[in-house]
């Protein structure tokens, strides 16, 4: 069985702060001879999260609110300063478009190294290579080097290698939402046939519309905490509401 499950996770970043020109003269005339200050910057707190098989979380916040650290430590990218991860299910994340691409390879060439990375074996990818390379939609670009691609061809590139294989847990950073129309249907429908299977799609988003397309859970993160967890009907108009936020039709939950 697939599943998620966070107990008492803190994420702490050290942060070291150099002085200013008048605060080193303060320091000398004070006596003081550390010349750094050692800091902590507190990404997440106290976190406690449990996710099922074939739930669809929602991440929300504002920016900084800890949303993007959530998934790293949900992908094993980010160990967490205290607290366990425990997750039962084969991750695969698209947390930033240029994650595992090297700007002198191919487009073509990139398929294989991530996919390789992915657990993909070369003659599997061999099959899968074909279907990634239609469905990015790039043309003759995928056989030119990446450090030619623009933005959304990152974009349709990685979405298209990550979801190759059908992955258990699926943890998305709101990058998808960024691309074209037809590019945003093509994963609506791989999205919506993941979640259709039972899996566990984890989905970072501003965008309340997403929340309620996609999600059945949602997390209201502030300043690394998860001030509400539950369901998106429940959740999602309270976060509107302290947010200031006027619901829009795409944001009604359908009956």
């Amino acid at each position: 069985m697939k599943f998620i499950r966070l107990n008492n996770v803190e994420v702490e970043f050290a942060l070291e702060r150099s002085p200013t020109g008048q605060q080193t003269i303060l320091n000398r005339v004070l006596g003081i001879h550390n010349p750094r200050d050692n800091l902590k910057f507190r990404a997440l707190h106290d976190v406690n999260l449990e996710i099922s098989e074939g739930d669809r979380l929602g991440l929300i916040g504002r920016n900084g609110a800890g949303k993007t650290t959530l998934l790293k430590v949900i992908s094993g990218i980010l160990p967490p300063s205290t607290g366990t991860v425990n997750v039962s299910g084969q991750v695969n994340a698209l947390l930033n478009l240029g994650t595992g691409m090297d700007g002198d390879l191919s487009g073509y060439e990139t398929i294989y190294v991530r996919g390789s990375l992915l657990g993909i074996r070369p003659k599997e990818m061999d099959v899968k290579a074909e279907e990634i390379v239609n469905f990015a939609n790039i043309g003759e670009f995928i056989h030119q080097p990446v450090s030619t691609y623009s933005a959304g061809m990152f974009l349709r590139l990685g979405f298209a290698i990550a979801t190759a294989i059908e992955p258990e847990i699926l943890v998305l950073d709101e990058v998808y939402e960024a691309g074209d129309a037809a590019f945003k249907e093509r994963s609506r429908i791989r999205i919506e046939s993941f979640i259709a299977r039972g899996n566990i799609v984890v989905l970072a988003t501003h965008s309340t519309a997403s929340i309620v397309k996609y999600c059945n859970k949602v997390a209201w993160l502030e300043k690394g905490t998860v001030v509400k967890f539950g369901s998106a009907r429940d959740v999602v108009p309270l976060f509107q509401e302290g947010m200031g936020i006027t619901p829009s039709p795409a944001d009604s939950f359908i009956n």
